[in-house]
């Protein structure tokens, strides 16, 4: 029997987040960021660290990119490919 994660974020869930928590749970961390790199977004890289707030443990994500143009007009077309371009929304503020 294979393990099983369900989650029901009723308000969401932050991708850092989601994936910090993936990879406390046991996700091996290469395998994790193989999957990511086949999205075909280039030029990003995971900055995980240990992490501690009110007593509770976890680990902190970051994506790290090079070249933030270049990695959200990627994620507009893999959005657009997917058919949800009018569901995402990309911060070009960063």
């Amino acid at each position: 029997m294979a393990d099983l994660l369900w989650l029901e974020p009723v308000g969401g869930a932050a991708g850092d987040m989601f994936l910090a928590a993936a990879l406390h749970l046991g996700v091996p961390r290469d395998e994790l960021t193989r999957h990511l790199g086949a999205l075909g977004v280039p030029g990003w890289r995971l900055e995980v660290k240990d992490a501690e707030a009110s007593g509770i443990h976890g680990l902190h994500l970051d994506v790290e990119v090079e070249d933030i143009a270049v990695a959200q007009t990627k994620l507009r077309e893999l959005a657009r490919s997917l058919g949800i371009e009018d569901r995402v929304t990309i911060d070009t503020a960063l």
